[in-house]
């Protein structure tokens, strides 16, 4: 800004991080290390891989996966996921009360032994639901929503996730209410296509370490009709 009559002043923030001065300043004069990183950097910097760690509320052996499916088939793909070995203990997050019962319908045709629960239903038949999952009487339990149970599942081996959650402490919510099982448990992350880069960011503000997951698993997933 310059002030009529009076000297140029610098004018310094205040609120900037002495680093990003820097760097800010280096760009300005046309610094070296300013310039675009080299070929393939930029590419390994944007990665979705960001192994930096886990909810506490997870084993240490526990694995965290993603899984890049097509726009619209988060349903279908959950299906195929939990069918390809329905004798696992696994816990799977929808959306909401609908995806519940559309989910569970299908895999009910597929002769999958499971429960679903939401919000829709009476707190009986929510209860009684839950407890043949509790009870190990099934192995599949579809969660529209948020669990509700005052008693944690047990020996639980995989959690899907249809829809990534809005945050960290969401995600480490929806844990923190499982007991898992010692070993060999996993937890997937469903991502449409078109939410990828929003998958990305989520990645690097909870610091999660998510590996790309089996491309086979989902292979034969196409993109729905409109």
């Amino acid at each position: 800004v310059t002030l009529i009559g009076k000297p140029k002043k610098k004018i310094v923030n205040l609120t900037q991080d002495p680093r990003e001065a820097k760097s800010n300043a280096a760009a300005a004069n046309g610094d070296a290390t300013s310039q675009p990183p080299a070929d393939g950097a930029e590419e390994s910097a944007s990665r979705v891989i960001k192994p930096k760690g886990q909810p506490q509320a997870l084993p240490e052996t526990t694995k965290l996966h993603f899984a890049v499916i097509p726009d619209g088939s988060q349903i279908a793909a959950m299906a195929t996921w939990i069918r390809k070995d329905s004798t696992r203990r696994t816990l799977g997050y929808v959306i909401g009360p609908s995806e519940s019962d559309t989910l569970f319908r299908e895999l009910r045709e597929a002769d999958v032994p499971l429960i679903s629960v939401h919000s829709r239903l009476r707190r009986s038949t929510y209860d009684y639901r839950l407890s043949r999952f509790l009870s190990h009487d099934v192995n599949t339990a579809i969660i529209g929503g948020n669990l509700k149970s005052d008693e944690k599942p047990e020996d639980v081996q995989c959690v899907l996730f249809s829809y990534v959650p809005d945050r960290g402490e969401t995600f480490q919510e929806h844990l923190s209410r499982l007991t898992f099982a010692g070993s060999d448990t996993d937890v997937v992350v469903l991502v449409e296509r078109s939410k990828l880069l929003g998958f990305q960011d989520w990645v690097a503000k909870t610091g999660y370490g998510f590996m790309l997951a089996a491309p086979t698993v989902l292979g034969d997933l196409q993109e729905p009709e409109p």
